[in-house]
């Protein structure tokens, strides 16, 4: 029953109805918490904290991504953790806190390196080149957004991919390197 409410609260935030998914992903949580299930539970945490950062609603988001990286210690989760350590980057990146993102961006970086997870190791690689790429400091935007590019297309996951070559294309964009930005 929790993961079905889960999973429809993950339908209606992809869908943009992130109300009515905040109310599936609440009765997934008391339900995981009721059954003790903290894998769920982190399941769940990170759920909100996402629907409340696609909301601009950071204090929330910001509170249940540490919810669950406490749960997610607990249970010896790094991927959740590497996942949650990059939603409070991103949303120092919209407050354009950029150090503190670009230390949430590098602690999920380096968890990704551990647990030898390509998909994590890109998205954090690009998220590192974002903000360096914010900050004009493009020689090292342009850095992680190439060795991003290459990790993205080793995992092959559809989405790193389309960030890495959307963050090359900047970086080169910016670099008035035209024939490469079209070439991403």
């Amino acid at each position: 029953m929790a993961f079905c409410q889960d999973n429809m609260g993950e339908i209606y935030r992809a869908q943009g109805d992130f109300d009515k998914g905040l109310e599936y992903l609440f009765q997934s949580l008391a339900l995981a918490n009721e059954l003790g299930d903290k894998t769920r539970s982190s399941s769940c945490l990170s759920s909100i904290g996402n629907i409340y950062s696609s909301k601009g609603d950071n204090a929330k988001a910001l509170d249940y991504y540490q919810q669950t990286i406490k749960i997610a210690t607990d249970i010896n989760d790094p991927v959740k953790i590497a996942g949650c350590l990059e939603g409070i980057g991103n949303i120092y990146l919209i407050k354009k806190e950029y150090d503190k993102a670009l230390d949430q961006f590098k602690q999920s970086l380096k968890i990704g390196q551990e647990i030898e997870d390509k998909t994590i190791i890109a998205e954090c690689l690009n998220s590192i080149g974002g903000v360096y790429l914010a900050t004009d400091k493009l020689s090292e935007a342009k850095k992680y957004a190439d060795e991003g590019f290459i990790k993205a297309k080793e995992c092959n996951t559809p989405s790193a991919i389309g960030n890495a070559a959307e963050l090359s294309y900047k970086v080169y964009d910016k670099l008035n390197n035209y024939k490469q930005a079209y070439d991403m």
